[in-house]
């Protein structure tokens, strides 16, 4: 699939207090609690970059890209973005840094 980083290159060069609805939500509660998820939209799909604020300060990781074609995301697509999520936590070296 083939993403474009419009907006990813917008929200890198904002303040995080700028990153909002539409393009950027924080997800609360149940599984998701502790992720974020920002919207693209490839084509006529919506796809969703679930991803956290860490390990540093001012970094945003994402951790796992999916489609979004229901209004809540599937537990199981929840968790194994929390496994990835702590993963990076424990281990930042892991994580590869991108530039836009």
């Amino acid at each position: 699939m083939k993403v474009r980083t419009g907006r990813l290159v917008y929200l890198s060069n904002q303040p995080k207090a700028n990153w909002r609805y539409p393009h950027y939500r924080l997800l609360t509660g149940g599984p998701c609690d502790g992720l974020a998820e920002i919207r693209v939209k490839p084509r006529d799909t919506e796809v969703r970059l679930l991803g956290f604020w860490g390990p540093g300060e001012t970094d945003f990781t994402l951790v796992l890209v999916t489609h979004k074609k229901v209004r809540r995301l599937p537990k199981h697509i929840c968790k194994t973005a929390q496994r990835l999520k702590e993963r990076v936590i424990e281990n930042p070296e892991q994580a590869h840094e991108w530039q836009f």
